[in-house]
């Protein structure tokens, strides 16, 4: 989250706002990500874990947001090997990185949260 607080110039209010989109914003990139992989969408996968890597960068999980680059560009591509397996832990991380941020929202920006 430090990169974020940087980025905004220490504005916990503005953080907690930022933060707080996410956490309302991740079940439904989770699902998005998953219904997109059903139907088989590289176009719609990629789409979905572009945004998902975007804000895993943003909040520092380094982890996610290179699983999410790996997963984009075979998308890009017209295939990913093994995308039900990456696909589901990209949607799984992207939950356990909710949970992580409101926890976050909870204990460091308290008052600031909306």
């Amino acid at each position: 989250m430090d990169r974020m607080k940087e980025a905004i110039g220490g504005d916990a209010a503005v953080l907690a706002d930022i933060l707080q989109s996410f956490v309302e914003e991740a079940d439904t990139l989770a699902a998005t990500l998953h219904r997109e992989m059903e139907r088989q969408s590289m176009e719609g996968v990629g789409r979905t874990v572009h945004t998902i890597k975007s804000s895993a960068r943003d909040f520092g999980d380094d982890e996610l947001a290179q699983l999410c680059a790996g997963v984009e560009q075979e998308a890009r591509g017209g295939a990913v090997n093994d995308l039900e397996r990456r696909g589901s832990e990209i949607a799984g991380k992207c939950l356990q990185l909710r949970d992580d941020v409101a926890a976050y929202i909870r204990t460091a920006l308290g008052s600031a949260a909306p």
